[in-house]
């Protein structure tokens, strides 16, 4: 039996944040959607989630910006960061891990893939 984990997902995409919060929640894990960059970064101090996906292309704050700015915090220090993008070319894979993300997962994820990550 996996721990529970507070996950956070943080994806302009209503459809495909909400599909992942109920998947998350149907696994016994406490799932919160943020459908933005700000309002993740807002939600993150009130969640302090133990894991964040975070889709890349967003129009108010890219991806990129809000790892940045998860990880300047204590607790986004320690978060676990998983970039879920269908972005998968080389450039993108370099600037997930320099903006701090410890994964990068691509779009569509798996479901075994999704949960590997909060095991």
């Amino acid at each position: 039996m996996t721990a529970t984990r507070r996950v956070l997902i943080i994806d302009d995409n209503r459809d495909a944040a909400d599909l992942l919060r109920d998947l998350v929640s149907l696994y016994g894990h406490s799932a919160t959607v943020a459908y933005g960059g700000e309002q993740g970064l807002a939600a993150a101090q009130t969640v302090e989630p133990d894991v964040a996906f975070v889709d890349i292309g967003m129009p108010d704050m890219d991806g990129y910006a809000v790892a940045r700015a998860l990880r300047r915090t204590a607790h986004g220090a320690k978060m676990r960061l998983i970039a879920l993008t269908a972005w998968s070319d080389r450039t993108t894979r370099e600037l997930v891990k320099a903006a701090g993300f410890d994964v990068h997962l691509g779009k569509p994820a798996t479901l075994d893939a999704v949960m590997a990550h909060l095991a």
